[in-house]
């Protein structure tokens, strides 16, 4: 009789080396899906995490936005980043701004106003919003000497707000101005208690001008109000 070959031995089904190839192979193919997997969620996690490259991009994005935003809120002004106290503070200057008055050849003018959203507030500690004015006062008489005070001037803002100058961001016009000479100062004035400053459309000022020599009958100080100086 002719022996039929077998397709299969019934040890390598029942024991032997059958069981271990089939462990083998299976421990293989876990192996080969748990890398895939690894690997999958690596690429996932990098897709999902940005770059610092991106980061660095979207905040820029991020300022740049805020910044056109702060555009519109202040039209027709010009931006300058200046330090105050260790912190970089954005103002908003407006040029068109200004106003001048003629006291006996004291020739006085307002060159400017600027507006910050932010600046650092020595009294109470953290920033509040502020104003700040350019003034300047030359003396064009030949006859008299004057005496000045800008930083005791108040602000009156179109909301409805009286302000006093704050002296941590104010400079202070020298107490005589003799014949010849210019004069420059920067006034301040902190925004604690009033509506934000994208809010003011227009400002003016009271001040003192002393005519202090020679010593005279007649008009020795004047009492000033610039009228309404429009921002926009």
């Amino acid at each position: 009789m002719v022996k039929q070959p077998r397709l299969f031995d019934r040890q390598e089904i029942e024991g032997g080396e059958g069981p271990m190839k089939r462990n083998i192979i299976v421990s293989a193919l876990i192996a080969v899906l748990l890398i895939g997997l690894t690997a999958c969620n690596g690429s996932q996690n990098q897709e999902s995490q940005p770059s610092s490259e991106g980061k660095a991009k979207a905040n820029t994005e991020k300022m740049d936005s805020a910044m056109e935003a702060q555009s519109m809120a202040f039209p027709g002004a010009t931006k300058q980043v200046a330090e105050s106290y260790g912190k970089k503070v954005t103002w908003w200057i407006f040029k068109d701004a200004d106003w001048s008055k003629d006291f006996k050849g004291l020739k006085m003018k307002i060159e400017q106003v600027a507006l910050t959203e932010e600046v650092p507030n020595i009294e109470l500690g953290h920033p509040t919003p502020a104003i700040r004015v350019k003034f300047s006062a030359h003396n064009t008489s030949s006859k008299y000497e004057f005496e000045i005070h800008p930083s005791h001037a108040i602000l009156h803002t179109s909301t409805g707000k009286d302000l006093k100058a704050a002296m941590y961001i104010s400079d202070e016009l020298k107490k005589k101005i003799d014949y010849g000479k210019t004069k420059e100062a920067l006034v301040g004035y902190y925004l604690i208690e009033s509506p934000k400053v994208d809010q003011i459309e227009s400002v003016s000022f009271d001040f003192i001008a002393k005519k202090t020599q020679p010593k005279e009958k007649g008009e020795k100080e004047k009492a000033f109000n610039t009228g309404e100086i429009k921002l926009r």
